[in-house]
């Protein structure tokens, strides 16, 4: 193992002390001779520097003052790498063991691709028990499914939290772009465009855990404008087309359904009772 390529995992963090220090714990403990890990923290103030500074010099490289948020924070952790390979790693999610292994192999066996997904099992850890339950793991994709039209319409469940990049990925075709909240999207859509060879490996090697906080979940609604934009920007007409039919119109509809209501809650008016007493009459009416 001693010739495998050197990994940077790559973190950015503020204020996420506990599921930090699970998430380095864990890398601690892998056993992949030649790693380092490089965290970014924007300038937390929940213990996140006391508990950085107790792991020693050299065992974790960081630096913590303000940023714009998370695709500040790995820009500045990719700049900071010296791995040929980078992972990156959302501070609430896990790396399993023997993953870095799996994806230095890889690279190694397959040096035309320049990024690889492995596949993730996901975790919610909001059933009030204190322990995650397993929900569903991503299923293995085929490498002609990695296309930019299905970046683009989100078909397949293929994640940056389980990619492996080369750095001159980054070095071809730039860093993150920080002004979109899904910036791994744009990234990869990005990547497609300019004819990023990507690959897929059988393993799983991430756990993603649902906690409430996931931006995905808290972000949902700038998540799909930021679709119809990368769609606009890479895509066709057909392209955008399909985001605006399957994304961007079923959340109007959403919108104005739940504000309308919370309208008819405040206003006593409740349509469904009203029907049912329109349904009522007329079979009264029949039945005379």
């Amino acid at each position: 193992m001693s010739d495998l390529p050197k990994i940077s995992v790559v973190v950015g963090t503020r204020n996420r002390v506990t599921y930090l220090k699970r998430l380095l714990d864990g890398l601690l403990r892998e056993d992949y001779p030649n790693m380092e890990i490089v965290v970014v923290d924007g300038a937390s103030t929940d213990g996140t520097v006391e508990l950085l500074k107790s792991y020693g010099q050299g065992a974790v490289r960081w630096i913590s003052e303000p940023d714009g948020g998370e695709y500040f924070a790995y820009n500045k952790a990719i700049a900071m790498a010296s791995g040929e390979i980078i992972k990156p790693m959302c501070d609430d999610d896990l790396l399993r063991p023997g993953a870095l292994k799996y994806g230095a192999e890889y690279f190694q066996e397959n040096p035309e691709v320049d990024i690889v997904f492995g596949r993730t099992e996901f975790w919610d850890v909001r059933t009030g028990t204190g322990e995650p339950s397993k929900c569903w793991p991503t299923r293995q994709v085929e490498p002609a499914q990695l296309s930019l039209r299905n970046w683009l319409r989100q078909i397949e469940p293929a994640l940056m939290v389980a990619a492996f990049l080369r750095k001159r990925v980054f070095e071809q075709i730039g860093r993150f772009e920080t002004k979109y909240v899904c910036g791994d999207v744009e990234f990869l859509a990005r990547a497609a465009f300019r004819g990023i060879k990507m690959g897929v490996m059988p393993q799983i090697v991430t756990d993603y855990y649902f906690t409430g906080n996931n931006g995905q979940v808290t972000k949902w609604r700038q998540i799909e404008w930021d679709l119809l934009a990368i769609n606009r920007r890479y895509g066709t007409a057909s392209d955008v087309l399909h985001c605006l039919r399957t994304r961007i119109i079923p959340l109007h509809v959403s919108w104005v359904y739940h504000n309308a209501s919370w309208v008819c809650h405040k206003l006593g008016i409740h349509p469904l009772r009203f029907l049912d007493r329109i349904k009522s009459k007329l079979a009264a009416t029949t039945r005379a």
